[in-house]
C-alpha cells in the first residue's frame, strides 16, 4: 500500500505547485492597461484607520482607502513589497493623504489613479493566460 500512496502523495502536490495563486502581471502589461483604460490621475489618497494595499507587480500596487480604490504607481521599481524581513519607514509629508513623492513601504510614489471595483478586478487577473482564472 506505502508503495501507491507515495507517488500519488507526488502527483497531487505536482499538481498543487503547477497553478500559482497569483501571477504577476508584466510592468508593459500594466502601464498599457493605464492607458487603454484612460485611468485618471488624481492628487491624493485620504488615508483612513482601515487602508490596505495589494501587490500587483514591483511597479505597481492597489490601494484600498474609504471609499475608493487607487492605482498607485512608483517611480522606480520596488522589490521592498514582497520582502516582509524589513519594514522600512514611510515618509509622508502629511498624516491624512498621500501624495506623489510621498512612500509606501520605502517606495517613492510616482502617480495615483482612482480606479473602480471593475477595474481592480481586472488588475488583479491581467497575468493570467486566456482561460485561466485565480
Amino acid at each position: 500500500m506505502k508503495w501507491l500512496t507515495i507517488p500519488g502523495v507526488l502527483v497531487i502536490l505536482g499538481a498543487c505547485a503547477t497553478d500559482p495563486v497569483y501571477t504577476v502581471p508584466a510592468q508593459q502589461t500594466v502601464d498599457d492597461y493605464v492607458v487603454t483604460s484612460q485611468l485618471a490621475e488624481v492628487e491624493r489618497i485620504r488615508k483612513g484607520d482601515r487602508d490596505s494595499w495589494n501587490y500587483v507587480n514591483d511597479r505597481y500596487v492597489i490601494y484600498r482607502g474609504r471609499p475608493d480604490i487607487f492605482l498607485v504607481e512608483f517611480k522606480h521599481n520596488c522589490d521592498r513589497l514582497t520582502d516582509n524581513s524589513i519594514m522600512p519607514v514611510d515618509f509622508i509629508h502629511d498624516h491624512r493623504n498621500i501624495r506623489a513623492s510621498d512612500t509606501i513601504r520605502g517606495c517613492i510614489v510616482g502617480k495615483i489613479y482612482l480606479i473602480t471595483n471593475d477595474q481592480r478586478i481586472e488588475l488583479r487577473h491581467l497575468g493570467e493566460s486566456p482561460g485561466q482564472s485565480n
